[in-house]
């Protein structure tokens, strides 16, 4: 009996995180989605964004810009902060192993989320860049 009522109590709280992770588009919206990581450069964190459809065959990474300079962050809470006044929500984060300068690290990558009624609002507010 304690087994099954153990069970239960598991089987309850799966159901309940996976519900508290879901958000319900709001009517006639439809989620588009953007892979964000972060650069380091001297003591400022860039961001760039892989939003699915980069103007260049060579990368999928576009650089964020502001007033036509690459916009630099005090830390990556900023850039999530930045995105999120533009509509996007952060839905996932999560770390690939990535070669960078011929070395491999630990990249982490945030999914964001955006609700839109129109494939152009996913760039709405954002001047991006391929360098």
């Amino acid at each position: 009996m304690k087994k099954i009522i153990c069970a239960l109590f598991v089987l309850m709280i799966a159901t309940y995180s996976t519900d508290a992770q879901t958000i319900a588009a709001p009517e006639g919206k439809y989620e588009v989605y953007c892979d964000m990581v972060s650069y380091n450069q001297w003591r400022e964190v860039g961001a760039k964004v892989d939003m699915g459809s980069s103007p260049s065959i060579y990368t999928d990474y576009e650089y964020i810009y502001e007033d036509g300079k690459k916009k630099m962050f005090t830390s990556m809470m900023g850039a999530l902060d930045y995105m999120a006044k533009r509509g996007w929500h952060l839905h996932t984060i999560y770390v690939m192993q990535e070669t960078v300068f011929n070395k491999v690290e630990n990249v982490t990558h945030y999914l964001l989320v955006k609700f839109v009624t129109d494939d152009s609002q996913k760039r709405e507010g954002l001047e991006l860049k391929v360098e």
